[in-house]
């Protein structure tokens, strides 16, 4: 199976009557802390070096040349490629998260939300009248995108002078504080010095090397790291956030955390559960242009 000029995809990776593969076979015995035999080592060996040669050829790909008939096509075979997904959570405990909405976004006119449903989870409806990939979700995905921080939610969304937006303080439905499971994504080495949820993600994931066959830390490495670059990445048009949505559609049953591009000692939560954030307790309409402008540093 392959796609156009693409690598095709191996036998190791196909499926068999089982409805498995032998990637996933031979690592499940890995991280389960069995022993493998040597052609057992060599098929894992070829998964890796596969996909380091997949995985340059994903990134120079010109996403937003796919035409609407081409995208499912494509996303056949890219989805071949991660047949499932191997996860590093930690834990993490949510105090509280703002979130801003775009007022226009949502009521097609600059006008103040009435509605508490719009200043949640975005309509899905509305997700899927705009049929655009973002950074998060799919176009038939929604997702409640908040942050630790007032200042990164802005750096983040980075609405224009003169729109009206909404920002909301959330707090967890459970009282003071959450306990979730997150992924940690921090693809930034320097964000690990100055951000202490992003250090401990990192030194989590080192400590692995220490835990785990060394093929299996390295069949894991390739895949972090393509991860970790597609949430870091810059992009010109919204199909260009199509592996980073599809990733973040299949892990969504727990909470995805990841530093922000936009501001480098913050971070920003993504939650796929639907019942550990309560009605906001406070919101607060603003004009853009009443806002100074926040600089990164």
């Amino acid at each position: 199976m392959t796609y156009k000029d693409l690598p095709e995809i191996p036998f190791v990776k196909r499926w068999n009557d089982l409805s498995t593969t032998d990637e996933q076979v031979i690592t499940n015995k890995l991280l389960a802390k069995q022993s493998i035999n040597d052609d057992e080592k060599n098929k894992l060996k070829e998964c890796i070096d596969f996909y380091k040669n997949v995985i340059p050829k994903l990134k120079d790909f010109d996403l937003k040349a796919l035409g609407k008939s081409e995208i499912q096509e494509f996303l056949e075979y890219y989805l071949y490629i991660f047949t499932y997904l191997i996860a590093q959570s930690n834990d993490l405990y949510i105090y509280r998260l703002f979130r801003l909405v775009d007022n226009e976004s949502i009521l097609g006119k600059p006008d103040r939300i009435r509605e508490g449903k719009y200043l949640s989870y975005p309509p899905l409806e509305i997700v899927q009248r705009n049929k655009k990939f973002n950074r998060a979700n799919t176009p038939d995905f929604n997702v409640f995108y908040g942050s630790f921080s007032i200042d990164n939610v802005l750096l983040e969304t980075k609405p224009e002078v003169g729109r009206f937006v909404t920002i909301g303080q959330w707090i967890p439905v459970a009282g003071d504080q959450v306990k979730v499971i997150s992924y940690p994504i921090c693809p930034n080495p320097m964000k690990y010095k100055v951000n202490y949820d992003a250090h401990a993600a990192y030194y989590a994931y080192e400590r692995l090397s220490t835990k785990v066959d060394p093929l299996l830390f390295d069949w894991m490495g390739v895949m972090f790291n393509f991860i970790n670059d597609e949430f870091a990445k810059p992009v010109t048009h919204h199909l260009e956030y199509l592996y980073s949505a599809l990733f973040s559609k299949r892990v969504f049953e727990i909470c995805l955390l990841y530093t922000s591009d936009a501001a480098d000692d913050l971070l920003c939560v993504d939650l796929g559960g639907r019942r550990i954030i309560k009605k906001n307790t406070h919101t607060t309409t603003t004009h853009m242009s009443d806002i100074s402008p926040i600089t990164p540093v």
